[in-house]
């Protein structure tokens, strides 16, 4: 009587090497990556740029809310002034979460800043109110020593304490 014994599947075995081939690389690759530095000064001027762009579009919004509330306007420049207006915002949101990441209140302001100026406009409220608003929202929206900072290679505290000794 012969004794038999049947061959065992390979799969298994392959199956576990290929998941453990899986986990060691994505090890290897998290050490890797993980220890580089963050591009800060490439996300700071990322994030300036973004905001000055949506400065820019802040006052062709002025001039076409100026031209819409004139007496004898049509409709279709008011909603022109509005759609500027979202597409200021939209500008801005699309930054808005590094910007709270680095500056939460001044990220709030600036949010607050649209929703006021929305509203003055909705109101057609006169247009030194809307220029004031819109003059504050843009200040707010200007470069800050924090992204200047960041965008020079510094730590804020660096920037901050070098401006300090070279003032006094």
């Amino acid at each position: 009587m012969a004794i038999y014994k049947p061959r065992r599947s390979r799969w298994p075995l392959i199956a576990g090497l290929v998941v453990l081939a899986f986990v060691v690389g994505f090890a290897v690759g998290a050490v890797v990556a993980g220890n580089r530095p963050a591009d800060l000064p490439g996300a700071a001027a990322s994030i300036a740029d973004g905001l000055q762009g949506s400065a820019q579009l802040l006052e062709v919004t002025q001039i076409e809310y100026e031209e819409a509330i004139t007496p004898g306007a049509s409709d279709a420049e008011f909603q022109g002034s509005l759609e500027n207006l979202a597409r200021a915002r939209q500008r801005y949101e699309a930054f808005a979460p590094a910007l709270r990441a680095i500056d939460p209140a001044r990220a709030a302001r600036i949010g607050r800043g649209f929703d006021d100026v929305r509203a003055l406009m909705q109101q057609k409220t006169a247009i030194d109110e809307v220029t004031a608003a819109i003059d504050e929202l843009e200040a707010a929206l200007a470069p800050s020593s924090e992204l200047e900072a960041s965008s020079h290679d510094q730590p804020p505290h660096v920037a901050q304490a070098r401006s300090r000794s070279s003032t006094g």
